[in-house]
Formats: structure tokens, sequence, C-alpha cells
């Protein structure tokens, strides 16, 4: 089901006037060196789609569906997750979305498609929670999609990976990463005029 939340109903979101980008960001993250490097990053690219989404709904096998596109050249996978989980840089980020993203055209040789020069960057709330704003703001009016599954379905998914993939005790006392979950960023930040998917 496909619905456009209002930047004004929810409150989220404000005008700033003095953002470098231009319209709608949330105040509260906005951070204007972060978005005119990411305008920058992302300007050799003929269009932007961004996905963001909370872990486990299916966001990546979403987002490849678009490399059937003929606009789509190119792909930056969570350029976020080294900046949250290792504490790097958002130059490491950066670098993932503008000289880093990965070039999907080969598999599309095969149908004939010359396709166009565009680039997909799917990333996940938590991730990307704390630089937000920033994303936001240097979309400057660029479509954004979040990806939504039922919170308990997803949190269910997300321990049996953790489990299933060696960590037997993730979640189970009082450690549980409740942000890692995504859902808390999204309350946090939502922007205005986005799909909801």
């Amino acid at each position: 089901m496909l619905r456009r939340v209002s930047p004004i109903s929810t409150g989220l979101l404000r005008r700033v006037s003095t953002s470098s980008a231009g319209g709608y960001v949330c105040a509260s993250h906005a951070s204007d060196k972060l978005a005119n490097q990411l305008i920058q990053a992302t300007s050799g690219f003929d269009g932007l789609h961004v996905f963001v989404a909370p872990p486990r709904t299916a966001s990546t096998p979403f987002a490849r569906v678009f490399w059937e596109s003929p606009a789509f050249q190119f792909y930056s996978h969570e350029p976020f997750e080294s900046v949250y989980y290792q504490g790097k840089s958002t130059d490491v980020a950066l670098k993932c979305i503008g000289e880093g993203a990965a070039d999907i055209t080969d598999s599309k040789k095969k149908a004939g498609d010359s396709g166009g020069k565009a680039i997909i960057v799917k990333e996940m709330t938590f991730q990307v929670a704390e630089h937000f704003g920033a994303l936001l703001a240097s979309l400057q009016g660029k479509p954004i999609m979040f990806l939504m599954r039922h919170p308990l379905e997803a949190v269910e998914s997300r321990l049996r990976m953790k489990r299933v993939g060696g960590e037997p005790d993730w979640g189970k006392n009082d450690d549980f990463p409740a942000n890692e979950l995504g859902f808390l960023d999204l309350g946090n930040g939502m922007p205005g005029e986005c799909l909801l998917i």
C-alpha cells in the first residue's frame, strides 16, 4: 500500500530557509556540511533514488528490483554501515556513494540494455539515523522511499537471523539494542512527502 505523508501534517519537519539545499529538512538532525558533501558525491549521476528501511524488511531485494530499470547504472549498499558500526568518518560513506558505488551494468549488458547513469542508495534507518537530516537535505526534492514490514515480524526475523548467524544470546538479556530495530528512527526523523510501502 502506498500513501503520501505530508511534511506539514507530520510536524516532524519544518522549512529551514538557511539550508543550502533548500526545502524541508529535519531541523534537529540537519548538517549543512554533510548535506553539501552528499550533493557533491551524487552530482555525477543522472538521477538518485534512496531506499531507507528498518532491518529485515526485504529492502535489499526490493532495491535490486530497481536494477532492472534501464535508468540505473550504480548501486550503493548501506554506505553508512561502517560509520555506525566502526565509528568511521562520514567521508567513508561519501566515498561509498560517490566513488565506490557498484556498477550494475554488467548484468544488464546481457540483455542489450545500454542504461542510464542513475544511482540507487539503500540504507538502514538506524545506521543513517544521526545523519538522516543531511541525507534528506541532499536529496533536494528527489524521492525517498521507506520499505515497511510489520514490526513484530521484522523483530522476530532479526532475532532469528542474529542467532543463526552465531549470536545465540543476541537480544535475550538487557543488552537488546532496540535502536538497531530501526523503527525508533522512523518516528524521530521520517520526512514528509515520502512513499510508505
